[in-house]
């Protein structure tokens, strides 16, 4: 639902709001251990890293996606 929120942010140009849902997404799918959807999640991070043109820190977030899906 959080993923889904900031995806509306994204959608409306407003990357930080979206960053702000992206962030409190990931700290809960770590909590509960919910891998699937924290890889998805780091992914969406990255992309708006990406969007803000912060690419050291979109690549961060993506290649942490990748280790965590190996």
């Amino acid at each position: 639902c959080l993923n889904d929120i900031g995806k509306v942010y994204v959608n409306q140009k407003n990357l930080q709001e979206a960053l702000t849902f992206y962030l409190h997404a990931l700290e809960i799918f770590k909590l509960i251990d919910n891998k699937g959807d924290n890889i998805v999640t780091l992914c969406n991070i990255g992309e708006v890293y990406d969007m803000q043109l912060e690419h050291l820190k979109a690549i961060s977030f993506y290649q942490q996606a990748v280790q965590q899906a190996e």
